[in-house]
């Protein structure tokens, strides 16, 4: 088998470990608790506040199976970040609450996001950004046609 020089594949994934050891990286202080996913679910959960969050949610939106989001639930619920709350009228359907504790790693976790994206961004132009917007959004579609787009809007 021949390996490609360079590949879009290998180039998001090296950009993505980058992005994580940025945000681990906070001078003076230690890293926020909790994995990236659980990170990414607590900023979903934060942006959507104005609406009701249940499982299949973050299930479209971050492009993952229900086994994968029911474990780091779980984990998020054990650790105290959110509280599944039951709907009236369906017992099995559980609304996805933002605790006070998760309240507060949220703001410093926005910072370090913002930073980390304005450092990643910051040789860009407003045009480049749109055309790199544009070619992820086909790479993404060519991936998981149909499916969700993973932003917060």
């Amino acid at each position: 088998m021949k390996l490609i020089k360079r590949s879009v594949c290998m180039e998001i994934k090296g950009i993505t470990n980058l992005v994580h050891q940025e945000l681990n990286n906070a001078k003076g202080r230690p890293p926020h608790p909790g994995t990236m996913m659980q990170k990414l679910f607590l900023g979903y959960l934060d942006a959507h506040r104005d609406r009701d969050v249940y499982q299949k949610d973050l299930e479209a939106t971050f492009h993952i199976r229900r086994s994968t989001a029911s474990g780091i639930l779980q984990i998020m619920v054990r650790d105290g970040l959110l509280v599944r709350e039951p709907v009236e009228g369906d017992a099995r359907l559980k609304r996805l609450v933002l605790t006070p504790i998760a309240q507060e790693q949220l703001s410093q976790m926005q910072q370090d996001l913002l930073r980390v994206e304005n450092k990643a961004t910051a040789a860009l132009t407003k045009q480049e950004l749109e055309t790199l917007f544009t070619l992820l959004d086909k790479v993404r579609g060519s991936l998981a046609p149909g499916k969700e787009e993973p932003f917060i809007d």
